[in-house]
């Protein structure tokens, strides 16, 4: 989707570099809307199906060992390190002292 100022060819140069980039051989089928509202923008809305690569579905992890590690950073917490470059100070604010970091 483009204003009125996006011409075709435009419009097919990103189809052809989206298709390029994912599967330079995919079977695309593109089309073009105009809005009013869309001037000097552009919107692309990709609808892929039969996709198989890592890149889109991301690393695929087995319930259990997702659950696993999980499990092992509850059992073995990191311990908190404040940073060293700032000094706690310890202030008297009406009876009570409070430490400021």
């Amino acid at each position: 989707t483009g204003g009125t100022d996006l011409p075709l060819k435009d419009a097919e140069e990103v189809a052809t570099a989206l298709t390029y980039e994912l599967e330079p051989h995919a079977d695309v089928i593109w089309g073009a809307s105009v809005r009013n509202d869309m001037a000097g923008k552009i919107r692309v809305l990709a609808i892929m199906t039969g996709v198989k690569t890592g890149q889109i579905l991301g690393t695929r992890q087995s319930y259990k060992t997702l659950v696993e590690a999980i499990e092992s950073k509850r059992a073995h917490p990191k311990a908190v390190e404040l940073p060293q470059n700032r000094r706690a100070k310890e202030m008297n604010s009406g009876g009570g002292i409070l430490e400021w970091v």
